[in-house]
């Protein structure tokens, strides 16, 4: 149960990362 957790945590914090890094490639390109 316990690394469940865990791995949905760092599932989610990998996502927000992976968005932060496409927000940052757009602004770039402008």
């Amino acid at each position: 149960m316990q690394l469940q957790i865990a791995l949905a945590l760092s599932r989610e914090e990998n996502e927000k990362e992976e968005e932060l890094r496409k927000k940052d490639d757009i602004g770039l390109q402008v």
